[in-house]
């Protein structure tokens, strides 16, 4: 399938690429053509872990109706198969995560999560991945829960079970997780990138104390995690559900305002950027007056965000193609003529004009001057250089005799030729001091000769990685052989990595050849040439990468 064609039966069409989150599924950002919205499109590909699971359990969730779970719009079953969700959106329930977290808010958000994972339970769909990232609080109040289904197919954890309750356990535990780590900002157990909670008695600490928000009223909450680790386990979401009720929904929609707003301003600060391009949606085919009104609305956004009190100038395009962004202008009468309007939009779109055509002006007069100076560089060096041959006797041009033989036309010197490629014969991620899960699905990503694959680590909060000693992927070449270069491709930007000949059971062992701060794009090291049998990339620092994490991220490895 080809990025920016249609696919299937040619409703949808895909866009562009999204970060992938799950093993061997590729995420595209789609649109569909029926229905004109957007869409997410999870292709799968002959490579895609339990391919018929998944698309059997896609096809059962198209059927939950719960507008609080993203849903599930399309399975296509051919040999293009793919399935169409909802984008996800709002904010992630990490945002809220903290040890002053409102108790109300958390109740809310873990309560209407149980009861969408109730209702999905009902229809034989259990989600057995629930983390932070799955839940999101829209900007309208509602929570969206995502991956049900497909998640636990993809990776393989809806294997028959003995005990048909497992599977409602396993989510009603992590529901009460979910609900320690949004009232705590702490994990009751081990989690990469979140801080353990202290525990007592071997079960993590009540959440009052640490979340001192926390009144008499959310007692039930401490009962809560402690039956979770003790006797009186919860079996089921419904059962956690029960245990919250009730929660008052319209504290969702407050939060979810301002944390939307949060967002907004975070954007605005940026320079207005935001604000105004939403005024370019603005058409000049509106009556002017009901225009004049939405862009002054937007324009004091931009003024708050700004800083500017009194003032704000900004600019919406006018109807011909060809024509210059006009200023808006100043705030019209209640009641004008159109006479009038069309007047007073003249005056702003000719103040407008003049003043982009000053700066279009400015610029191309540096233009022609930086050219300019140029030009007369390259004269000053041209003069410099003699137009004829200094005049010789014909004498001094002629070999004498006592000269001896001439020689034979010299050879070129030949091109240092660059080293070989060497073969490598498979790779493996490394986390000898975590829980050995740094998305060991991916490593084979590293070796299989396409760049458009890639490898990647968990990200952290920190690039220290939370004091742990590092991380890492090794190659095992398909016979020892001298190595003297290594190049990464796909790499983010800084950390500290280290190139080690040594085996994957001793990362941190065998003989140093080189290490420094990851490159952007690709990352090359030459060093002395090292006979090896295998080579480990040992990360002590995580770099930034394109997406803004703190995480490792390598598409293909090459030895020379």
């Amino acid at each position: 399938m080809t990025e920016g064609t249609p696919i299937g039966t040619g409703r949808y069409r895909l866009l562009s690429t999204l970060p992938a989150t799950l093993p061997r599924i590729v995420r595209h950002l789609g649109y569909d053509t029926i229905l004109d919205r957007d869409v997410t499109i999870l292709a799968l590909t002959a490579a895609t872990p339990h391919r018929d699971e998944v698309l059997e359990t896609a096809t059962r969730a198209v059927l939950v109706e719960d507008e609080r779970m993203q849903r599930v719009h399309d399975v296509e079953t051919s040999s293009d198969a793919f399935i169409v969700t909802e984008p996800t959106e709002g904010v992630p329930f990490s945002t809220f995560a903290r040890a002053d977290s409102d108790p109300a808010l958390i109740r809310a958000i873990i309560g209407e999560v149980a009861q969408v994972l109730d209702a999905c339970s009902r229809r034989g769909l259990h989600h057995l991945h629930l983390s932070p990232d799955s839940v999101r609080l829209r900007p309208d109040g509602r929570v969206q829960l995502s991956g049900v289904g497909i998640e636990a197919a993809v990776l393989g954890l809806q294997g028959n079970d003995s005990d048909p309750l497992a599977f409602d356990r396993t989510d009603a535990r992590a529901l009460i997780e979910l609900l320690y780590y949004g009232l705590t900002g702490r994990w009751p157990g081990k989690r990469s990138g979140i801080a353990s909670a202290p525990m007592v008695d071997g079960a993590p600490a009540p959440p009052s104390s640490i979340n001192h928000s926390m009144g008499a009223d959310d007692a039930d909450l401490d009962a809560l995690v402690a039956r979770t680790w003790g006797s009186n386990v919860p079996i089921s979401a419904s059962e956690v559900a029960r245990a919250l009720e009730p929660w008052d929904t319209s504290v969702l929609v407050e939060d979810a305002a301002i944390a939307s707003e949060a967002d907004f301003d975070a954007e605005t600060t940026k320079g207005g950027r935001g604000v105004l391009s939403r005024l370019r949606g603005l058409s000049s085919a509106r009556p002017v007056q009901r225009a004049a009104q939405e862009a002054a609305a937007i324009a004091g956004e931009a003024a708050s965000a700004e800083g500017l009190a009194n003032t704000a100038t900004v600019s919406f395009p006018a109807a011909p193609s060809n024509a210059m962004p006009p200023a808006f202008p100043p705030p019209l009468p209640s009641s004008p003529s159109p006479d009038e309007d069309e007047e007073d939009y003249d005056e702003g779109e000719s103040s407008s004009s003049s003043r982009t055509a000053t700066v279009i002006i400015v610029v191309t007069i540096i233009v022609l001057l930086v050219g300019l100076l140029f030009a007369v560089q390259n004269l000053v060096h041209l003069f410099q250089h003699p137009i004829s041959d200094e005049d010789k006797p014909a004498a001094e041009t002629v070999p004498s005799n006592s000269a001896g033989a001439n020689p034979g036309p010299q050879q070129p010197a030949q091109p240092a030729q660059p080293a070989a490629p060497i073969t490598i014969s498979g790779a493996q991620s490394l986390d000898p001091f975590g829980d050995n899960n740094e998305h060991p699905e991916l490593a084979g990503n590293l070796v299989d000769g396409d760049p458009g694959t890639e490898w990647y680590s968990r990200f952290y909060n920190s690039s220290t990685m939370d004091s742990k000693k590092g991380i890492g992927v090794a190659v095992t070449l398909a016979s020892p052989a001298r190595v003297s270069a290594i190049e990464l491709q796909g790499t983010g930007s800084g950390g500290h990595v280290q190139i080690r000949a040594t085996s994957p059971e001793d990362p941190q062992g065998g003989t140093l050849l080189a290490e420094g701060a990851f490159t952007q794009g690709t990352t090359t090291f030459e060093f002395t040439p090292t006979e090896t049998g295998s080579i480990v990339v040992w990360v002590t620092e995580m770099p930034r990468a394109s997406d803004g994490l703190n995480k490792a991220t390598i598409s293909e490895i090459t030895l020379r």
